[in-house]
């Protein structure tokens, strides 16, 4: 019974720690546009841009947390470069790093 108690003990302990430990992320977003370069390419392949761009955040030193890349299937008007492709990229950060990533063309997401 006393080797019962003694880990929940520890595992309440370790629970408590890891809880400290929890980092308070943000989310940003980024709209592809058309006939617009962004700083960290145009992969075709979804993986391919969400790994371009956290290198390319993490080079500018943004601490980036997650990514991920979403499509929307909605149709896109293609007649000039003012509307998005219908693909954006979120990025989850720590909030210290919030003006930085605003300064790179990311959008605070509410």
């Amino acid at each position: 019974m006393k080797k019962i108690t003694q880990l929940r003990l520890v595992f309440f302990v370790s629970f408590l720690l890891f809880q400290c430990d929890a980092v308070n992320s943000i989310i940003f977003r980024y709209y592809e546009m058309q006939c617009e370069e962004n700083s960290w390419g145009n992969a075709q392949l979804e993986t391919e841009w969400s790994d371009d761009a956290r290198t390319y955040l993490t080079t500018e030193g943004v601490n980036v947390i997650d990514i991920q890349v979403t499509v929307s299937t909605d149709p896109v008007c293609t007649a000039c470069s003012i509307c998005p492709t219908g693909r954006s990229i979120n990025v989850w950060i720590e909030e210290s790093d919030a003006n930085l990533i605003e300064s790179l063309g990311f959008h605070r997401v509410e």
